[in-house]
């Protein structure tokens, strides 16, 4: 599964790559509409339309209603990749368990 999600990632990484490019030619004044900078670039017609009017991502507007924040989330697959590494299989009752502790509020703290 890892494999797929980091073509996901790498494609959007790629998608966000031109969506920046064609907003960096609009404003320099390249292009004089933005259905000529879609064609040109390969984006969506809403997506660059709703950028240019400020609105955000589709990752940054959903950030609040996330769980885990990205850093938690790194930190979560860090900790799995290094059980694996150690020769320790992880259950999703495992992962489940570690995001509990690491949300608590108990999260024991230097005293």
């Amino acid at each position: 599964m890892g494999r797929i999600k980091s073509r996901k990632v790498t494609k959007n990484a790629e998608k966000e790559r031109r969506i920046q490019l064609a907003i960096a030619d609009i404003r320099k004044g390249k292009y004089s509409s933005i259905r000529q900078t879609v064609e040109a670039h390969d984006v969506a017609f809403s997506t660059l339309r709703r950028r240019l009017n400020s609105g955000m991502t589709c990752s940054l507007a959903h950030a609040t209603q996330q769980l885990l924040t990205v850093a938690e989330e790194k930190a979560v697959v860090r900790w799995i990749l290094c059980m694996e590494g150690f020769g320790f299989p992880l259950r999703i009752s495992h992962v489940k368990e570690a995001v509990v502790l690491l949300k608590s509020p108990q999260w024991p703290k230097d005293e």
